[in-house]
């Protein structure tokens, strides 16, 4: 599913390859040295977003599924916005 934040369209379903992107290879490696519920815990504490894990839906390992069935371009952008703050927080 592609979020936008900032104007820009987000692929965020593989956050593994978001933080490479983002953050590097080295920061992905390291972030994933985690277990990766750890990423939508974050994201649900810290947020209030809860996003179920796209490992069950087939998707990879660092992955997450978004419901978009209801929500609009504002909350798309806000989802993005707090997905790019939880992987800040593993800096």
């Amino acid at each position: 599913s592609n979020l936008i934040t900032s104007g820009q369209l987000l692929r965020s379903d593989d956050i593994k390859k978001l933080a490479e992107q983002k953050k590097g290879k080295a920061f992905a490696t390291q972030m994933c040295k985690g277990h990766p519920l750890d990423f939508l815990f974050r994201l649900a504490d810290n947020h209030a977003t809860v996003c179920l894990p796209g490992k069950g839906f087939a998707g990879p390992q660092w992955s997450l599924r978004v419901a978009l069935a209801n929500i609009d371009v504002e909350h798309c952008a806000r989802l993005g916005q707090d997905i790019l703050k939880v992987l800040d927080s593993y800096s």
